[in-house]
Parts: structure tokens; C-alpha cells; sequence
């Protein structure tokens, strides 16, 4: 950590006083900064120096702390961390004025949601280092964050669709969640719910594909530990979820198969009359029931999850991230 506080720190000297000069911060101010990063960057050296003190007998790699150095990819994330919190830091600062100068809530919303988006990722990048660390205890407990959007290396490639389709979902719903309370000036009231049936029924669809994709992304990262038999039934098990769950919880999935299954027969078949009872005459066929074909295979899949038929045990803790 000291060597990358101090990589860190030169690159804030390098990079802070040039952003304080274009934004016309009085000399006095750069130079007290300056000054400041320099004496951070002796301390650093000289920790360092005291810590390891044999390290090197390289003059030019002991003032630089290039020596034992981590691997440059875990490095390189430490580095992005680091400069992503000092842009959330600014963020957040300057966020304020931008949002009181903003007409609607929906605009101030978004501003909201660019900062959110930009901490998930942060702090994503944060546990894709902590995974990658040498000195990291074997089968460390994951947190629930990198539970939340499972941020370890998947077993196998396939896992890779059902989580873009989770990730991407959970984007969507976050920027597209808030117009089902927007009135026509786009001010946030809860009564607006009720004249934006078509926004709510959109959102509903979006909510089932993140929701399935999630339960899509779990399955596959079960072991089974039991193959499948060659009962007359088990084929139309594979593709039909037809059993009682072993869990209450089971029936979430069971019950966003068949009305996802529905709604898109519905959708192909009698197009217009679904629509219009969803509230969305105008909206596109093939989108609607591609988000209702997307919820049918994830919940699904799922599904699978409860069948209640076998021993099944989560993947051991990864050691890389996603």
C-alpha cells in the first residue's frame, strides 16, 4: 500500500495543480498543494525506507519504490481505484450547484444515478484487487456486495450472458425507474403511477429480466452434484419447470416462467390486445416479447435451482475478479 500511495501521490503532483491552473485557482493555492503533495511523497519514501530498508541496493529503483513491486495489472487497478474516489470525491462537491440549476426531477435524478453508477464501479474495481492480493486469507467470506453482482471469475464462459443481462437490466431499471412517478413535466408525484400505466408495465418487464437473470447467473454457478437420469420425464423437465420447489422462495422463479411464457404467446398471437392491456399500444412487438423471452429463460434456469432433488453446494471462493 505505501508503494502505491506513493505511485498515487506522483500522479496527483503531476495531474492536480495543472486541473487547479485551468480552472484559475490563485498561485498561492497550486503552490500550497504542490508543496504538499511533495512532502506527502517524502513521507511515503521514507516509510518505505524504514520498512525495507535492504530491499535494494539499486539507488534509482529505491527512490523510485519500483522494487518488489506488485503485479502491474494489480497495480493498475490500486491506481484506478484511487483516481476513480478522487473523482467521486469531486463529484460529489460539485454536485450541488448542477442539481439546483436543473428545471425537473428526473434531471436531477440523473445526475444522481451518473454517481451511483460511477461508485458501483468503483468499488467493483476495489474488489477485483482484494481478490487478486497474495495476502488475502483462503476462503475469506465474499460481503455482500460482491455477492449482489457476483464479482468473481465465473467457471465457465457461458456464466458471462446471464450476467450482462443482469448488469445491463439493473442499469436500465436505474435510469428508467424513476419516469413511472414523472408527470408530464417530469416532477416526481406518486400519483403519476397511476396515469403511467405503460411506464410502470415497462419497468415491471425490466424488473422480471433483472430479477431472472440473477436467479440465471446462480444456477449456473451451482455445482450439481448429480447427473441427470434418463427418466421418460427428465427431458421435459430440462426445459419445463414442472416440479414443486424445495424452498418457498422457489415458487418466485416457477410463477415468472409461466406468466413470462404467457405473455409472450400472448404477445405473438394477439399483439394488440396485449398491448393495450399492458398499456403500451404503441410500443415495439419484438422488444416486449424478446424482455418476456429473456424473463422466461432466466427464470427457468432458476428455477432449476429448487428442485429440491439433489445435494448442491456454492463454487469455492474465487481468486480473480470478474
Amino acid at each position: 500500500m505505501v508503494h502505491v500511495l506513493f505511485y498515487f501521490a506522483l500522479l496527483a503532483l503531476l495531474l492536480v495543480p495543472l486541473i487547479l491552473a485551468i480552472k484559475g485557482e490563485p498561485k498561492e493555492n497550486v503552490a500550497i498543494v504542490i508543496v504538499a503533495l511533495e512532502g506527502t511523497l517524502a513521507v511515503l519514501r521514507a516509510t518505505a525506507a524504514v520498512m525495507e530498508p535492504w530491499a535494494t541496493t539499486d539507488s534509482f529503483r529505491r527512490w523510485w519504490l519500483v522494487y518488489k513491486a506488485p503485479r502491474a495489472g494489480t497495480m493498475v487497478l490500486h491506481i484506478v481505484f484511487f483516481l476513480l474516489l478522487l473523482v467521486i470525491v469531486d463529484m460529489t462537491a460539485s454536485l450541488a450547484p448542477l442539481i439546483a440549476i436543473q428545471t425537473s426531477d428526473l434531471a436531477k435524478l440523473m445526475f444522481v444515478d451518473v454517481l451511483l453508477v460511477l461508485m458501483v464501479l468503483t468499488f467493483t474495481i476495489r474488489e477485483i484487487a482484494a481478490s487478486r492480493d497474495p495476502l488475502r486469507p483462503a476462503g475469506m467470506d465474499r460481503n455482500w456486495f460482491v455477492r449482489l453482482f457476483y464479482i468473481w471469475r465465473p467457471r465457465r464462459a457461458a456464466v458471462w450472458l446471464p450476467r450482462l443481462v443482469w448488469y445491463a437490466s439493473a442499469f436500465v431499471l436505474l435510469l428508467l425507474g424513476p419516469g413511472i412517478l414523472a408527470d408530464s413535466t417530469n416532477n416526481l408525484r406518486l400519483s403519476a403511477s397511476l396515469e403511467n400505466i405503460g411506464e410502470v408495465s415497462h419497468i415491471m418487464l425490466i424488473l422480471a429480466v433483472a430479477i431472472s437473470g440473477r436467479g440465471w447467473v446462480r444456477s449456473l454457478e451451482i455445482s450439481r452434484l448429480r447427473t441427470p437420469d434418463s427418466a421418460s420425464g427428465s427431458r421435459v423437465r430440462r426445459f419445463l419447470p414442472l416440479h414443486i420447489p424445495s424452498k418457498a422462495i422457489g415458487w418466485l422463479p416457477l410463477a415468472m416462467f409461466w406468466i413470462s411464457a404467457a405473455l409472450v404467446v400472448g404477445v405473438v398471437v394477439r399483439s394488440d390486445l396485449v398491448l393495450g392491456l399492458l398499456g403500451l399500444p404503441d410500443a415495439n412487438v419484438y422488444y416486449i416479447a424478446g424482455l418476456a423471452a429473456l424473463t422466461v429463460v432466466g427464470a427457468g434456469q432458476w428455477a432449476r435451482v429448487f428442485e429440491g432433488v439433489e445435494t448442491r453446494k456454492e463454487q469455492p471462493v474465487g481468486t480473480a475478479g470478474v
